[in-house]
Parts: C-alpha cells; sequence; structure tokens
C-alpha cells in the first residue's frame, strides 16, 4: 500500500504543476528563449504584459525572485485592462501552488475570478476561468475533499471549457476527474476518464507532452488491476513519444511504469535495467522523493533476482532515508526488506534483529490502530452516556420550567394586554419610518434616473452632432471634388491653351490650389477609408500629417477587415486630432502611432516626445475632447498620460 500512494502522490503532483499551463511545449528552454526575443519586438504594453506572465510560470519551479520580478513587471504593464489583472492574479495563485501555499494561492485565484468576470466574455477568458477552478479544485482534493473536487471540476471548469469550445481544456479536465478515481483506488473508471482525455488529445496538434503523461497514468492503472496486454500498448505509445522528445520531464516516470511491467512478467533484467533508467532521469522539485520511491521497488526486485547483497546496501540507505524515518509504514516495509536480505546472505542473526523491528513495529502499528478504534468506542460510548444525562436533565428542567410556567401565566396574560399595546404603537412607528425611508429611495432613485436619461440624451445629442459633422463633411467633400474641383480643371486647361504670357505661374497657383483642394476633401472625408479600411486609411494619413520637422511613424498588429465602418470612423478622427494636437501643441519629432487587435478589442496609442503637460493643470481644448466624446460613443476608454519634458502618450481601448 505504500508503494501504491508514493507513486501515486508523485503522478499527481507531474499532472497539476502543469494545469494552469496546458499548451506548454516539451522543450521548456527554446520557449523561453522564444520569449524573451517576442518581448523585444513586442509593439504595445499588453502584449508585453502577457509575455512576462508567460515567462513568470517559466520561472516559478526554477527562481522565485525572478518569478515576482515578471508578475510584477507584467502587473504594471496591464495598467487598467481588467482581463490582465485577471491573469496577474492567476499566475500569483499557480506560484503560490507550486510552493504549497494553498490557502495564498486560492485567495489569488478566486480574485483572478472576480476581475474576469467583470469583463465581456471571449473565448480567452473563458479558457483562463476553466483554468482556475480547475486549480481551485485540484487544492480541494489535496485537502482530502474529494466531494468538492468533483463539484468544483462538473459544475465550474468543465462548462467554462465548454463555452470556450476548447477540447484541450476538456482534455485536462477528463484527465483531472481520472486521476481523482486513482485517489479513490476505483481504477476501472480512471481509465475510462483518460480514454476520453485520449480521443480529444489526438484531435489537435502538438499534444505530446500531455499525452506521454497521460499514457503513464494509464499504464500503470492496467498494471495495477494485472492487465499487462493493455498496459504494453500505452507503454509503447509513451516511447514513441519519447524517441522524438529525449528530454521530456516525464522519462524518469515513464522507466518506472516500464519497470514495474517488467517486473510483472517476471522479467527481471529488463527490469533492474528500467529502473537504472528513472533513477538516473529524475530530475525537479520530487527528485529526492521519486529516488525514494525507486529504490522500494528496486530493493524489492533483487530479493525476487536473490542478488541479496544489494538489495541490503539499498535496504540500509533507506533505514536512513527521512522518507521511510517519518512514516512507520515505511519503515516497517524497509525493515522487512533488510530482514529478507540477511536471511537470503545466511546473516541469521542480523536477519532476526531486523525481523523483529518489523514484528514489533508491525505490532506497534496495530496497536495503535486498536487503541484509536478503542478510543473510537470509548469516545462514543461517553457520547452516548452523557446524551442519556443530558436527556435526563433536560426533561427534570422541562418539568421546573412548566410549574413556573403555570405560576408566572397570570401575571404574564395581565402584562399581554400592555406589551400588545405597545407593539401596535411601534408596529405603526416602524411603519412611518419605513414608508418615510421608502419614500426618500423613491425619489433617489427617480432623481438618478432623470439624471441616467439626461446623460443618454447628451451622448444622443453629441451623437447626433458628430454624425451630422460627419455628413456635413462629406457633402462639402463631393462639392469641393465634382464641382470646385472641375472648375479649377476646367480655367487650367483654358489657360494653358491660350498660352499667356504668365500662365506659367498661374497654372502653379492653380495646381496648387487643386492639391489643397484635394487635401482639405481628403481630411473632409477620406476616400480611402471608405475604399480600403482602417488600416491603410490611417497609415496614409500619417504620412500626409508628417513634415520635415516631424516623423511620424504608424505600426498595425493583426487589423481585422470586419470593423463596421462607424467605429473605423471614429478611430481615424481619433488619430486625426491627436497628431494635430502633437503638431499644435506638442513640439514633437517624432510621433508613433499603434493600431492592434486583440480577439473583439481594438487598441490605439498616440506617442509623442514632446514637451508633455502636467495632466492635473491643464484645461482640455476641443481636440482632446473630441477624443473622449469620440471614445465615449464606442463604449470604449480612453488614457492621456503625459509629464511635462517626458511627451504624452494617448491610449483608446474599444470594443468591435
Amino acid at each position: 500500500m505504500m508503494h501504491r500512494f508514493s507513486l501515486f502522490f508523485l503522478i499527481l503532483f507531474g499532472l497539476i504543476s502543469q494545469e494552469n499551463h496546458a499548451q506548454l511545449p516539451l522543450d521548456m528552454e527554446q520557449y523561453a528563449k522564444d520569449l524573451y526575443k517576442s518581448l523585444e519586438t513586442a509593439s504595445n504594453d499588453s502584449l508585453r504584459a502577457t509575455i512576462y506572465f508567460n515567462l513568470a510560470t517559466y520561472w516559478t519551479p526554477k527562481d522565485s525572485l525572478k518569478t515576482f520580478e515578471y508578475l510584477e513587471k507584467g502587473h504594471k504593464k496591464a495598467h487598467s485592462n481588467l482581463f490582465l489583472k485577471g491573469m496577474y492574479h492567476a499566475k500569483k495563485g499557480y506560484y503560490y501552488y507550486s510552493r504549497g501555499n494553498l490557502e495564498e494561492s486560492k485567495k489569488h485565484y478566486l480574485t483572478a475570478d472576480s476581475f474576469l468576470n467583470k469583463i465581456s466574455k471571449n473565448e480567452e477568458g473563458y479558457k483562463t476561468q476553466s483554468d482556475i477552478w480547475n486549480n481551485i479544485a485540484v487544492i480541494h482534493q489535496i485537502e482530502d475533499e474529494d466531494e468538492k473536487f468533483v463539484e468544483i471540476t462538473v459544475n465550474k471548469a468543465i462548462p467554462y471549457a465548454e463555452k470556450a469550445k476548447d477540447n484541450s481544456r476538456l482534455a485536462t479536465l477528463n484527465i483531472s476527474l481520472g486521476i481523482g478515481f486513482m485517489n479513490l483506488e476505483q481504477y476501472e473508471k480512471a481509465i475510462v476518464y483518460f480514454l476520453n482525455a485520449e480521443k480529444l488529445l489526438l484531435s489537435q496538434e502538438n499534444q505530446n507532452h500531455r499525452l506521454i503523461s497521460m499514457y503513464n497514468r494509464i499504464a500503470e492503472c492496467y498494471l495495477i488491476i494485472n492487465q499487462t496486454d493493455n498496459a504494453k500498448d500505452y507503454i509503447d505509445k509513451a516511447r514513441e513519444i519519447l524517441k522524438n522528445n529525449p528530454d521530456s520531464d516525464q522519462k524518469s516516470i515513464f522507466y518506472l511504469i516500464e519497470g514495474l511491467y517488467f517486473q510483472k512478467n517476471n522479467q527481471h533484467h529488463a527490469s533492474l535495467a528500467s529502473y537504472d533508467k528513472a533513477l538516473r532521469f529524475t530530475a525537479g522539485p520530487n527528485k529526492t522523493y521519486h529516488i525514494h520511491e525507486i529504490h522500494i521497488y528496486k530493493v524489492g526486485l533483487l530479493l525476487e533476482m536473490k542478488r541479496f547483497n544489494e538489495a541490503l546496501q539499498i535496504g540500509l540507505l533507506l533505514e536512513k532515508d527521512p522518507f521511510t524515518t517519518e512514516v512507520d509504514a515505511n519503515k516497517s516495509s524497509v525493515y522487512k526488506f533488510i530482514s529478507d536480505a540477511y536471511k537470503g546472505l545466511g546473516k541469521t542473526e542480523h536477519a532476526y534483529e531486523y525481523l523483529k523491528k518489523y514484528s514489533d513495529l508491525t505490532i506497534e502499528i496495530h496497536d495503535q490502530d486498536f487503541k484509536r478504534q478503542i478510543n473510537d468506542l470509548e469516545l462514543k460510548y461517553d457520547v452516548a452516556r452523557k446524551e442519556k444525562e443530558l436527556l435526563l436533565a433536560k426533561s427534570n428542567e422541562e418539568e421546573a420550567q412548566l410549574n413556573l410556567k403555570n405560576s408566572r401565566l397570570i401575571t404574564a396574560l395581565s402584562l399581554a394586554g400592555v406589551v400588545i399595546l405597545l407593539l401596535i404603537t411601534l408596529i405603526t412607528l416602524n411603519f412611518y419610518r419605513n414608508n418615510k425611508r421608502r419614500l426618500l429611495q423613491n425619489e433617489i432613485i427617480h432623481q438618478q434616473k432623470i439624471k441616467e436619461k439626461s446623460t443618454e440624451a447628451k451622448l444622443a445629442v453629441k451623437n447626433a452632432i458628430l454624425e451630422s459633422e460627419e455628413q456635413e463633411r462629406q457633402r462639402i467633400a463631393q462639392d469641393l471634388h465634382d464641382s470646385m474641383g472641375g472648375m479649377l480643371a476646367n480655367i487650367r486647361m483654358s489657360i494653358s491653351q491660350e498660352n499667356a504670357e504668365n500662365s506659367e505661374e498661374l497654372l502653379k497657383k492653380i495646381d496648387k490650389s487643386i492639391v489643397e483642394m484635394r487635401r482639405i476633401a481628403r481630411n473632409l472625408m477620406p476616400e480611402t477609408l471608405k475604399n480600403l479600411g482602417l488600416e491603410i486609411a490611417v497609415k496614409e494619413l500619417c504620412e500626409s500629417m508628417s513634415q520635415k520637422q516631424l516623423y511620424i511613424q504608424f505600426e498595425a498588429f493583426n487589423v481585422g477587415d470586419k470593423i463596421p465602418f462607424k467605429i473605423q470612423l471614429s478611430l481615424y478622427r481619433i488619430v486625426q486630432e491627436g497628431i494635430s494636437n502633437v503638431l499644435k501643441y506638442a513640439q514633437a519629432t517624432s510621433v508613433i502611432v499603434q493600431l492592434s487587435q486583440y480577439g473583439n478589442t481594438i487598441s490605439l496609442t498616440i506617442e509623442d516626445d514632446g514637451i508633455g503637460f502636467d495632466t492635473t493643470k491643464v484645461a482640455y481644448g476641443l481636440g482632446i475632447n473630441s477624443i473622449k466624446n469620440r471614445t465615449a460613443l464606442l463604449n470604449g476608454t480612453v488614457e492621456i498620460l503625459s509629464e511635462e519634458g517626458k511627451g504624452t502618450t494617448i491610449n483608446v481601448e474599444c470594443y468591435v
């Protein structure tokens, strides 16, 4: 039983240390290098925050200081983004979990869930919440609350994974339930859930790191129920994955399972070779414990092979091992191993000595269990006797109380009238106060509704004004193009044909007028926006507004082509107003305009290196107010960051 439980704990730890990061690759070192490289080219703070959080995950089992460094860097870059704030607490929950601080871990996971509940849901949000609740369920499982584990997995983690339409996470949750049934020693049920997970994982790409972990568990279940042929099928599957992934952290566990298989089939030399490989590849935070576990199996095998001297050497080492001395059941098994080894070597005196230790400790364990049972029975007897005494005392007390009640009944009846009158007075007063309070609350609610309607009306008016402005701009732009453009073109043609003396100078002025007219028309209603979309229109705007003393750099990332035209136009106008403000006030030499889309979230950043200003002392003009109004009509958020001498940054975020 000791062997079963110990191996079990090791495999369970291997699963849940990856639960929140199901998509990580086998080659973690290359993964970390890719993250650092991506950080150098990250275009905005949201992307940088995400990379920092993934680096914190990478460093969690390796270095606490680096873990916290990257967590805090990511938190700083998250700004007011609720999704990223939720991610910060989720990653922190994972860190505390890996350090065994389950209460702190659970607290951060619940905080992360509360942040994610405040935002409009998308697939990424659902995935993160599924991971959070899965880890909370595992914490309850570690605390021996198996029913709570199953309840949370079924009612929280799985529904979020289904909403996210994420087969990968559904596979993870099936694996979690399989592990739960392994804990309950219901191996047939565990296999059913593992096989469900296998189907889900095989329908996806790049899942070898999870498949090998699960194949090890399935093979172990089949070995425990003595279905060695089925176990071999999954050992072979795990071996195939290891051929292409020789650095997998599942390598040691694989060889331990393989050794168990060979030992079950009496292939002793092959089993011993597998156990030695398992010892060679042990790694990670459980390395010492894992070595102890493999030695336990190896001693049993050496005794079967009658290699008593080797078995004795390992047994004597295990006798001093903290994992042996801390648990009486472990110590008892080791004594038996040493006794059998001495017996095989013909050293009967030492064999008897350890056999006696084994016998005494077994009797002591039995006596402790017996005493515990006796104590439980005595406790139950004492409780029953005390309950009987309590019932008798209660009966006597009830009889005395009844007599007392009878003697007080007349007094009570005489006081009843006074009490009833007082109650009526209190009820009337309370009704009056409640009615007054209710009227006051209704008035407050009414005023709030009036205020809300007024705000809605103001927004509607602003929207109507902006739409009217855009319509008027479009009409003027069309008139300039159709009427004035044609007239200037005709005048130019006439002058050109007449060959007047001053025609060349006049033609230059007319050409300049035509260019200026087209610029004005384009600013009023950019045809590029209508015909080619937001990204190209903003790029053209930046190029047209660049000047000799001001360089404007435009960057776009993942901008979709299905953004409603109203949103495109508002974002275009915000860029136009932002750059105009830089030209008027900033005294800047360069401007960076970044436009990115992440799911249904669009982020716009306008950053200059100008003189900046104190945001607490400056009254915003028409340009900034226009940006705020347009953002409000998109139900978006705007953030203006500036310091004197450090430039200005405008961050706008809205949802498609």
